[in-house]
């Protein structure tokens, strides 16, 4: 299970990202879904604590700063669709 209560990220330049609270169980299908630059990929970077945050991220009911790198990697993967498929 993931727990997220009052995440806040500031960027300079002026973007920011706040999350009151956010709860993901274990076995839930969950989508992250929005425009380019909504802040996604800083939201997934808060939550395995390669950006630094404000606010407590729990995983497994243990404090995310508490955990090693192994518990909390991360890995983006990249799917690209064929130019010639049509939907």
């Amino acid at each position: 299970m993931i727990g997220v209560k009052g995440l806040s990220f500031v960027r300079d330049g002026g973007f920011s990202l706040a999350v009151d609270s956010l709860e993901l169980n274990d076995g839930q299908v969950s989508a992250l879904v929005g425009k380019n630059g909504c802040g996604k990929s800083t939201l997934l970077r808060c939550l395995t604590g390669v950006l630094p945050h404000g606010g407590g991220i729990l995983l497994d009911g243990a404090e995310l700063g508490s955990l090693g790198h192994r518990e909390r990697a991360l890995c983006f993967v990249n799917l690209s669709f064929h130019k010639t498929a049509s939907v």
